[in-house]
C-alpha cells in the first residue's frame, strides 16, 4: 500500500505532466470520457481526494463519505497521465462513457431551427395539456437565452397585470438576468416564493424545468382547468411567485456555442475574466469563470470549493465577487424575509431535495424538523408521478459538503423560512449525468412541479405571523424615533458598507435593518448603525 507522501508525489508528477507532455493527446484516442472510480480503502480515498483538491479535473461526482464512488470527465490531453495515476494507485475504475461527444449528439441531437421545426411538425403540441397556450415555444427542447427572454415577454404581454418582467442585474457580458413575478406584482405587501435555475451553465435540464414552470404558471392564470393549475391558482390568491429560468446566462450561452464538444457543453461556471493562479506543482495558469454557487457569503471558502481559478468549483476572489451572485443578493435583500418566505434553486443532477446546511453534517437551522418534514412530503409527491426515487437531506448527509451556496446563504444570513436546493434527474449513479435524453425533459419538469406544489402549499398555509417563520437572529431593540440610518458625520474607519445599494434598500423598505439584521450587519453595517 502506498504511503500518503507517495500518493502526493504521484499526484504532483501527474499535475505537472498533464499539460507538459507533448505526446499526451497523440497517445490518447482523442475522446472525452467519463470514469467512475470506486475506492476500497483509505489509501484509495486519500489519493482520490488529493486528485480532487488539485483543481485540475472536472469531477461530476465529488469524492465524499456519502458517495461510494467518484465520477470524473477526462479530456484527451489528460488521459495518458490519468492512466498513470490509475496504474499507480490501483483504484478500481470503470469507463462510464467512452465518447462524450457521441453521447451528446445521441441524446441532444442537432440544435438548429430546421430540426426543431421538423420535430414540431412531426409531434405537434406534445408538451401541451389540452387547451394550454404554448406562447410560441414547445416544451421538451432546449432554447437560447434570447429565445427564453422573448418567450417571457410574450407571457407577460398575455397576462397583463398578473405578471411582471423583472431584471435583477447584468452579467459580466452585459446580459440582463430576467425573471417573471406572477400574482399581483404591484402589491408590495404580498409574500413571495423565489425559484431560480441554471446557476451552473451545463445543467440544461434545470433551465428547461424553469421554462416549463413559467409555461404551467402562465396557463394556470389563463385557464386554470387542470389540477396542477388549480393548486397554483390557489397559491397565487395570497402569494406571488418569482421565477428566474436562467441566472447564469453567460455560461449557459457559452455551452451552446459548440454543444457538440464536451469541453464547451460541460462548462459549469460563469464567464468572468481570466484570473491566474498556481498549481500545487508550481505551474502558473490563467482561467476564466467562477462557480456562482460557491460565491455566496455562507462560510465562504471554508470547504467544498477551490482557490484555484482553473477549478470547476473556483469560489472567486471573495464572496459576491460576481455580478450574477450580487444581483441575486441584492434582489433577495430588497424583498427581505418578511416578504420572501421561500427560496428554491434548481440544479441537475442526482435526484435530491437538499435542505440547509451544506457545510457540515452536524450543522442545522433551528427549524430543521419542519424543513425535513416538508422535504419528505415533496419527495413523496415527486415519486407519485412516475415512480422517480428522490432522496432528501443536507448536502453532507446525501451527497457532499460545500460552502458558498445560495440557498444556505438565504437561510442563515437573510432568515428566509424555506430554502432548498433541488437536484433533478438523473440519479447520481447514472452514467449519462448532464446529458439527459430529451424524452425525459417534460416528465422531469412535471414531477418537479408536483413536488414544488407541496412546497407552495406549505408557504400558503404557514403561520399568519411572519415573524414566527423567520430564522432566529439577534435583533436589536430600536426605540421609537431612532433613525435606522447612520447619521454620524465621522464613522469609524472599520465601519463601512460592503454593498453599494444599502441606501436604496433602506429607502425601499425602511425596516430592512431589523428584518434582515444578519445580512445587513455584513452588507450595510454603516448605513444601519450596526458597527
Amino acid at each position: 500500500m502506498l504511503s500518503n507522501s507517495g500518493l502526493q508525489q504521484i499526484l504532483l508528477v501527474l499535475c505537472a505532466a498533464i499539460f507538459s507532455v507533448q505526446g499526451a493527446i497523440e497517445e490518447s484516442d482523442g475522446k472525452y470520457k467519463v470514469y467512475r472510480l470506486s475506492p476500497t480503502d483509505e489509501a484509495h480515498s486519500t489519493a482520490l481526494n488529493l486528485l480532487y483538491n488539485s483543481g485540475e479535473f472536472d469531477f461530476w461526482k465529488e469524492p465524499s463519505a456519502g458517495n461510494k464512488s467518484a465520477e470524473i470527465m477526462i479530456t484527451p490531453a489528460q488521459e495518458s497521465q490519468f492512466k498513470v495515476f490509475l496504474d499507480s494507485t490501483k483504484i478500481p475504475f470503470q469507463v462510464l462513457v467512452e465518447d462524450l461527444n457521441a453521447l451528446i449528439y445521441e441524446k441532444e441531437g442537432p440544435n438548429n431551427w430546421r430540426s426543431r421545426a421538423l420535430r414540431f411538425l412531426g409531434h405537434g403540441k406534445r408538451d401541451a395539456i389540452d387547451g394550454d397556450h404554448t406562447f410560441g415555444l414547445i416544451m421538451g427542447e432546449y432554447y437560447s437565452y434570447d429565445e427564453i427572454v422573448s418567450y417571457m415577454r410574450r407571457i407577460v404581454e398575455a397576462l397583463g397585470g398578473k405578471a411582471k418582467m423583472i431584471s435583477i442585474g447584468r452579467t459580466h457580458e452585459g446580459r440582463e438576468i430576467y425573471g417573471i413575478q406572477f400574482g399581483r406584482p404591484a402589491d408590495k405587501s404580498r409574500t413571495v416564493t423565489w425559484i431560480d435555475a441554471g446557476i451552473h451553465a451545463r445543467e440544461w435540464t434545470a433551465v428547461h424545468t424553469g421554462i416549463y414552470m413559467l409555461y404551467v404558471v402562465a396557463n394556470a392564470l389563463l385557464n386554470g382547468n387542470q389540477p396542477v393549475h388549480q393548486k397554483i391558482s390557489s397559491y397565487l390568491q395570497n402569494n406571488d411567485l418569482l421565477i428566474f429560468p436562467c441566472v447564469n446566462p453567460d455560461g449557459y450561452e457559452y455551452t451552446r456555442t459548440h454543444p457538440e464538444l464536451a469541453e464547451v457543453r460541460f462548462w459549469r461556471k460563469n464567464r468572468s475574466p481570466e484570473i491566474c493562479g498556481h498549481l500545487k506543482s508550481g505551474e502558473h495558469r490563467c482561467c476564466r469563470g467562477v462557480d456562482l454557487n460557491r460565491n455566496f457569503d455562507f462560510h465562504f471558502s471554508a470547504g467544498g470549493a477551490s482557490t484555484y481559478p482553473c477549478s470547476e468549483i473556483f469560489h472567486g476572489r471573495n464572496a459576491f465577487s460576481e455580478p450574477e451572485s450580487k444581483a441575486i443578493r441584492d434582489a433577495v435583500l430588497k424583498l427581505g424575509p418578511q416578504r420572501l418566505v421561500a427560496f428554491i434553486s434548481l440544479h441537475a443532477y442526482s435526484q435530491l431535495v437538499i435542505y440547509p446546511y451544506s457545510n457540515d453534517k452536524t450543522y442545522f437551522p433551528p427549524d430543521i424538523d419542519e424543513l425535513k418534514s416538508l422535504a419528505k412530503r415533496a419527495v413523496n409527491a415527486i415519486g407519485q408521478k412516475y415512480g422517480t426515487n428522490y432522496q432528501y437531506g443536507s448536502g453532507p448527509e446525501i451527497i457532499y459538503a460545500y460552502t458558498g451556496g445560495s440557498a444556505d446563504w438565504a437561510k442563515e444570513t437573510v432568515g428566509i423560512k424555506y430554502t432548498y436546493t433541488i437536484e433533478l434527474r438523473p440519479t447520481y449513479t447514472s452514467w449519462n449525468g448532464f446529458v439527459l435524453d430529451k424524452a425525459q425533459l417534460i416528465p422531469t419538469a412535471r414531477e418537479t412541479l408536483d413536488g414544488m406544489a407541496v412546497m407552495l402549499d406549505a408557504v400558503d398555509q404557514r403561520s399568519p405571523n411572519p415573524h414566527a417563520t423567520v430564522a432566529p437572529a439577534k435583533v436589536e431593540f430600536i426605540p421609537a424615533g431612532r433613525s435606522l440610518v447612520n447619521t454620524q458625520s465621522n464613522p469609524p474607519a472599520t465601519c463601512q458598507d460592503r454593498a453599494p445599494s444599502c441606501m436604496s434598500w433602506i429607502k425601499e423598505r425602511p425596516t430592512i435593518c431589523v428584518d434582515a439584521r444578519s445580512a445587513m450587519v455584513r452588507e450595510c453595517k454603516r448605513s444601519c448603525s450596526l458597527c
